[in-house]
């Protein structure tokens, strides 16, 4: 989905990857089918409905792939998640409400991704050496859906992708750029993530710019 948002599947296997991609959808399409019968086969879950990592990461997954129609048996699963998505994104950590905004952003309901991305600049921190960050990312927690760098990421792509500030977008380059410089990113899907998040709009903060030359008199 990433390769497909960035033009870069090169035409001598587009053809290959449109297939593995179109497999992937059909299956993930079902499994989230079954996750769906399971939900509603509770009624206390049913009538208070909670987001789940898999279901809120589905739908990022397939909103990079609108061209593909939902089948009519799956409908009713993808709208449910859809709708839990939309009321409780609030309770979500940082990368899910990023991931949720990007869905809702694509799917048309923009009021809900600008609200949501105006609750993540409430909590988040600006100064001029780190840039834009959020400081629960200092201290990351045990699950997938807390580690900082991918988080950040989504947040950067979220925040392109909707806002499309290129101050800000700026901002929170630098705050991955700097873990890079300090640390490093921790694991290939990180360096992955991050690669993505960079790639999006914004000025370039890592192009060669020309040296300033200084000249006075016959002094140089």
């Amino acid at each position: 989905g990433h390769l497909k948002k960035l033009n870069a599947w090169p035409s001598s296997v587009e053809r290959k990857l449109q297939q593995i991609a179109d497999k992937a959808i059909l299956y993930l399409d079902a499994r989230m089918q079954e996750d769906y019968l399971q939900m509603i086969k509770s009624v206390k879950y049913a009538e208070t409905p909670t987001n789940t990592s898999l279901a809120v990461q589905y739908l990022y997954m397939r909103s990079f792939f609108a061209d593909k129609p939902i089948a009519r048996a799956h409908t009713k699963a993808y709208a449910y998640v859809t709708s839990t998505a939309q009321k409780g994104w609030a309770k979500t950590s940082k990368q899910q409400q990023a991931m949720i905004a990007l869905v809702m952003h694509r799917n048309g309901n923009k009021k809900l991704a600008t609200a949501i991305l105006a609750s993540l600049r409430e909590y988040s921190i600006t100064n001029q050496e780190f840039g834009m960050y959020w400081k629960e990312f200092n201290n990351p927690g045990f699950y997938w859906w807390q580690a900082p760098i991918e988080s950040h990421a989504l947040l950067l792509e979220a925040f392109a992708e909707i806002e499309n500030n290129t101050a800000r977008i700026n901002d929170l380059k630098t705050w991955l750029l700097k873990q890079k410089q300090t640390t490093h990113w921790p694991s290939p899907r990180a360096t992955a993530e991050t690669c993505y998040a960079l790639l999006m709009t914004g000025s370039t903060l890592l192009e060669v710019h020309q040296a300033i030359s200084i000249k006075a008199g016959n002094w140089a």
